[in-house]
């Protein structure tokens, strides 16, 4: 197979777009512009329900079209975009790359650590505001929009017959803003969240609240949050069933212990694992409804080289 034939495999793809019922098409993009409010958290989450996610405007073209859509409609919406992980780097939430177009209203972002999510303000005509992120607006999702499918399936039958090798490079470590150890990449968060809004946070980067396995991973996180300072929720609890400790993935039970003597000690009332910095990181038993920060984690990225066909 030649490239020229690739190329007539690719335009015989047919072009033809379109959107769901109460979906608006910009491009090759469907947007859905909700009318309930919702923190963004749940907001990404009620996206996802819709094999969706929170728009992320990638070009000024899209960017300007969100802003004059919103106007129309009226309101203040979320977008995909956030500092949660390194404040004033701005990053899509998917794959947490910086944005490639800037519509911030002059003057903001100006909320520091207090404000780590971005919205289409209204009283900025649209343009963007970082507000918190617990609080309630509404939001865009953004999916592709559909495309008949059946052309797509004859070309890759063709690649497939015709063994054509698609490849992609090889990537190994952690993203900017997470700390490498072992295979695991982890994130020591700054804000402050209480445990399972904690566990939503780090379900939008694609990873879960930590659950050291063993006590090597157990100690790095110890010595970790000592030298980032605070208190960090973890991925254990006895929620289910009192004194039975186990990870939130899985609902398995620990494999390592490092509870500071004494501790747990405060039985139903409190059923949240920490590293509790007067503990000096050592776990201690707490109100899963108190606000502290947390750490996420996810295995190293790798992907390897594929041949299809």
């Amino acid at each position: 197979m030649n490239i020229i034939d690739f190329v007539v495999v690719l335009c015989c793809i047919s072009s033809i777009r379109c959107c769901k019922d109460g979906w608006t098409q910009f491009g090759n993009k469907c947007y859905f512009f909700s009318q309930q409010v919702e923190p963004w958290i749940e907001a990404i989450s009620f996206c996802r329900v819709f094999d969706s996610k929170l728009a992320e405007p990638l070009t000024s073209d899209e960017s300007h079209y969100l802003i004059s859509h919103s106007q129309h409609i009226g309101g203040t919406f979320w977008i995909g975009i956030s500092d949660v992980i390194i404040d004033d780097r701005w990053i899509y939430t998917t794959g947490q790359k910086p944005i490639t177009v800037n519509n911030f209203q002059p003057g903001q972002p100006n909320g520091h650590t207090s404000q780590n999510c971005v919205a289409l303000y209204s009283s900025f005509h649209g343009y963007w505001a970082d507000l918190s992120c617990l609080s309630s607006y509404r939001f865009i999702c953004e999916t592709d929009a559909d495309r008949q499918a059946e052309p797509w399936t004859d070309a890759i039958s063709f690649c497939q017959e015709s063994h054509f090798l698609i490849s992609h490079s090889q990537h190994i470590g952690c993203k900017n803003g997470w700390t490498q150890n072992g295979n695991k990449c982890y994130f020591f968060s700054h804000q402050v969240e209480p445990w399972t809004e904690a566990m939503s946070v780090c379900r939008v980067f694609d990873s879960k609240l930590a659950e050291p396995m063993t006590s090597q991973d157990s100690h790095f996180l110890i010595s970790h949050s000592q030298h980032v300072g605070g208190n960090f929720w973890i991925g254990i609890s006895d929620i289910i069933d009192e004194d039975r400790w186990i990870y939130s993935t899985g609902q398995t039970p620990i494999k390592v212990n490092h509870f500071q003597p004494g501790e747990p000690n405060a039985h139903t009332s409190a059923n949240c694992v920490a590293l509790w910095a007067p503990f000096h990181g050592y776990w201690a038993d707490e109100n899963c409804l108190t606000s502290y920060q947390f750490i996420c984690e996810t295995d190293n990225e790798s992907s390897e080289s594929q041949v299809i066909g």
